[in-house]
């Protein structure tokens, strides 16, 4: 242990047993994570539900949805996948989950601080296609598309 000259010796263990302790919460918090990532993969995996078949909706992304972090899900709302105000709790297929609804105006999610993390973290750019997926009611994986072909 390294003595501060002009510095409290008790002042130092203390500080010392402060680094001590933010050394094990982070090192807690990394096995929580990881954790939660394990769990995220397995429990994420869509299943249909009995009576009912798996909502999917495909989005092709426009620049003014990455300029104003949006994501408009009118061809959903059309063909019935999706309703307006219908609530929604995304998983991006990287970052956290998020709690959205379906706004009128627009026929878009509500939420667009994810939305844009969504874009940035996947390299979304105009023209690609992202597909929302649900895999149990009101919950719903979010992901960009693989290129065909």
């Amino acid at each position: 242990m390294t003595v501060i000259k002009g510095l409290n010796p008790l002042r130092s263990v203390s500080v010392f047993l402060i680094f001590q302790q933010l050394d094990l919460l982070n090192q807690q918090y990394s096995a929580v994570a990881l954790g939660i990532e394990k769990l995220k993969a397995n429990w994420l995996e869509p299943v249909a539900k009995e009576g009912r078949p798996m909502r999917q909706v495909e989005i092709r992304i426009t620049p003014s949805m990455l300029k104003n972090s949006m994501l408009i899900v009118t061809a959903g709302i059309k063909a019935g996948t999706l309703s307006i105000q219908e609530r929604l709790v995304v998983s991006p297929s990287q970052g956290v989950d998020f709690g959205t609804d379906v706004l009128r105006a627009g026929n878009k999610l509500r939420s667009r601080a994810p939305i844009r993390r969504f874009y940035t973290a996947n390299l979304v750019n105009a023209g690609d296609t992202v597909v929302l997926t649900e895999i149990s009611d009101g919950r719903w994986t979010l992901n960009k598309a693989q290129p065909s072909g």
